[in-house]
């Protein structure tokens, strides 16, 4: 089956505030493996981490097509963790709010408390001391913490 795609990608990337321009590649995979995408954020034990070091110290095409991608972080070391081992989604390790106006993780407060304990996640993100400290109290007080 053919298959068309521009040659040439264009990017707004607001998080980070700049505009990316790139030649579109495809990515090299093993055997018609997929490519897999993820949160920065992850989990893993040390057979795996070591599982990923070792890939990514062989350089392979995989590697070498990464070192040239916007955000590698987001799917390099989820496809290569993946075809090792199939993830776990019964996990949401992370709760994050997300703002669509600006495309990225905005701060929580106090108002995020009920969602976030209502989540199966065991991390929060993100959570500065202007905004959060509230939150950081009221969680402090429901587990316990020592101020």
């Amino acid at each position: 089956m053919l298959r068309m795609e521009p040659m040439m990608g264009y990017r707004v990337m607001r998080r980070a505030d700049r505009r990316v321009v790139g030649i579109r590649t495809q990515v090299p995979t093993a055997g018609g493996r997929p490519v897999y995408k993820g949160q920065q954020m992850l989990a893993m034990d040390a057979r795996m981490l070591d599982h990923l070091l070792a890939t990514c110290a062989q350089n392979s095409p995989l590697v070498r097509h990464y070192r040239h991608t916007v955000i590698p972080d987001e799917s390099l070391i989820q496809t290569v963790l993946s075809w090792e081992q199939a993830p776990r989604e019964d996990l949401s390790l992370t709760y994050i709010g997300w703002d669509t106006t600006s495309d990225g993780a905005r701060y929580l407060d106090i108002a995020d408390l009920p969602d976030l304990l209502s989540s199966d996640a065991v991390l929060c993100r993100k959570v500065c001391s202007r905004t959060g400290g509230d939150l950081c109290d009221a969680l402090d007080a429901l587990y316990g913490a020592a101020s």
